[in-house]
């Protein structure tokens, strides 16, 4: 069975939704903003729907193992490193400074 708590998953999500939009209010306009939740709140419920009917581990082994992975992860060049998406890391490295800092940000406050 899975381990997916999806209350309490879905509170972190809402947290970090709402340090991010914190981060690009300024920058950013209110559109791509509610699009760039649109689209992670697509990814989460992507990854719930993984971890419920796919995944057969206990997710918070894998929270333990991945709490020691992601010490090596220091610079965003570290973060591009350990991208295994081409699509993505294509992306990633297309966007401006803001949006890689943001994601950098947001990746290291989060892990």
């Amino acid at each position: 069975t899975t381990m997916f708590n999806y209350n309490k998953e879905l509170k972190l999500f809402k947290s970090r939704k709402e340090f991010e939009e914190k981060l690009i209010l300024n920058s950013t306009s209110k559109d791509v903003i509610q699009s760039l939740y649109e689209y992670d709140y697509f990814i989460f419920k992507k990854t719930r729907n993984f971890y419920i009917h796919n995944l057969l581990i206990d997710p918070q082994i894998m929270e333990n193992n991945k709490c020691v992975y992601l010490n090596e992860i220091k610079t965003l060049d570290d973060l591009l490193n350990h991208v295994n998406d081409d699509i993505l890391l294509k992306a990633i490295r297309e966007s401006d400074f803001l949006t890689r800092d943001i994601i950098f940000k947001l990746y290291t406050k989060y892990t």
